[in-house]
């Protein structure tokens, strides 16, 4: 790539949430005055984008986050031509204000995020894990949700407006149970419950300690833990939900700390 080269790749986000990504490089390159007709999430993951919104300058540091209106005019380079990566979600109006709406977050007109650069290790946490493994359905919709609505209801010009009592958080522990070996997305399960996205992952990490899909990643590890000992890997992926077997194997060893294969070894040796 030469020096004036810019390198972008684009993706659209697994889930049930339709959000395209990108991930831009480039050193000495400028980008001209330009707008957008999305909300746009960046966050730099090497050096330091230099640039304008509104006429209000900044200069976006490693780990640190921007947000772009619609409709705002903006520019930005690489400070001193070092090299620049920074990744970034594209979001709709149209979906924003869904999400404020099954969130309770209360829509006072169109939602405008603040220009200023944000430093905030939780939030920058969620984007970049949504930016680097963006193969799970319902986790993808989980973490985007995680993400919006607190930099709606934190950086934007817009508040949340009530909480929830407990008994939708029970009415999604007994969905999950019920439906175990099926594949379903986080606004289901939360349509289900009869609570908005948001609060039932707050609300049910505080009553269960994990969030729901933590949960039924556990529920479903537990069953094939079962189904293993007379069961093929491949055939116990598919039966207890996993997407495939290459995410089951991920997601196994993350509970278990061992691959399927050596700890049914260890269970037929102890028999």
């Amino acid at each position: 790539m030469s020096s004036q080269d810019i390198d972008i790749e684009y993706f659209q986000l697994d889930g049930t949430i339709p959000i395209t990504g990108s991930v831009t490089r480039y050193s000495d390159f400028r980008f001209e005055k330009h707008f957008h007709n999305h909300y746009t999430i960046l966050y730099v993951e090497k050096g330091v984008n230099v640039g304008f919104t509104e006429n209000r300058s900044y200069q976006v540091h490693t780990g640190h986050i921007l947000l772009i209106n619609p409709g705002d005019l903006h520019a930005g380079h690489s400070l001193e031509n070092e090299d620049l990566i920074f990744k970034s979600l594209r979001i709709d109006p149209d979906i924003a204000h869904r999400l404020c709406v099954e969130n309770e977050v209360n829509t006072g007109g169109d939602i405008y995020f603040d220009i200023e650069p944000i430093s905030d290790p939780g939030i920058a946490h969620i984007l970049s894990s949504i930016l680097g493994d963006r193969t799970a359905c319902f986790h993808t919709d989980e973490k985007i949700t995680r993400l919006l609505v607190p930099l709606i209801s934190k950086h934007s010009n817009q508040k949340i407006r009530r909480k929830y009592d407990d008994h939708p958080v029970e009415r999604a522990h007994q969905y999950i149970h019920d439906n175990l070996d099926k594949n379903f997305s986080l606004d289901q399960l939360a349509k289900a419950a009869y609570i908005s996205p948001f609060y039932l992952i707050r609300q049910f990490r505080r009553k269960y300690g994990l969030t729901p899909f933590q949960y039924l990643r556990n529920l479903r590890i537990e069953k094939a833990k079962h189904l293993l000992e007379t069961r093929s890997i491949s055939e116990v992926a598919v039966e207890v939900g996993f997407f495939d077997q290459s995410h089951f194997l991920k997601h196994f060893r993350k509970v278990e700390g061992e691959m399927p294969s050596r700890y049914t070894r260890g269970i037929r040796t102890s028999n």
